[in-house]
């Protein structure tokens, strides 16, 4: 009988292939990679006066046609607090001027306009398939398609800062360093294919 011993190259991720490396990166990433953004969302968009879950947010992306984010639930003039925006994220331009648009429908219709948001059936996601209806609180009634245009145009432009978010921080999950901090951080080795050593 004779013992053999086999050599087998193993890589850490910076000496993959380019085209390995792709693969890897969507297998690794969690399924759930999102929920910090969304909980992320959901604090910002409570300050601003809206009621959302996470159940009711839903998104496609990030390089096809159509790809987006939208989210239904309910918002309440009453709950706007604008310094509280300020306060949680204070160097977000865009969130800002969200807080500032919604704060000009409060001034120009008072506190007790509210919208409920819908999202029309479809297998896109984007800002472009939510719709509000406005009223006034405890008193029902129609407030003119003007203003659901209105409430539309500034909840569409937060589901746009959503879908940045999103996208931002899928970038980032995607990148090198963030990969190899995760394969060095947990002593991964492959083969050449991608496969796990050990």
């Amino acid at each position: 009988m004779r013992n053999v011993t086999q050599t087998i190259p193993v890589y850490s991720w910076s000496e993959l292939s380019d085209q390995v490396k792709d693969t890897l990166r969507y297998e690794f990433l969690e399924h759930d990679w999102f929920d910090a953004v969304y909980d992320d969302f959901i604090c910002a968009a409570t300050k601003l006066g809206f009621g959302v879950s996470p159940t009711d947010i839903s998104f496609s992306g990030f390089c096809s046609q159509g790809d987006g984010a939208s989210f239904k639930g309910y918002w309440e003039a009453k709950n706007l607090n604008v310094d509280a925006v300020f306060d949680y994220a204070p160097n977000d331009k865009e969130l800002h001027k969200i807080a500032y648009e919604f704060a000009g429908l409060v001034k120009e219709y008072g506190h007790g306009l509210q919208c409920h948001v819908s999202r029309m059936p479809s297998r896109y996601s984007h800002d472009k398939t939510m719709w509000c209806h406005g009223s006034w609180q405890g008193c029902g009634g129609d407030l003119g398609p003007d203003t659901d245009d209105l409430l539309t145009d500034h909840t569409q432009r937060l589901a746009r800062w959503l879908y940045a978010q999103l996208e931002a921080d899928y970038d980032c999950q995607m990148t090198d360093d963030r990969m190899s901090e995760l394969c060095d951080g947990n002593g991964w080795e492959f083969h050449a294919d991608g496969r796990l050593f050990n």
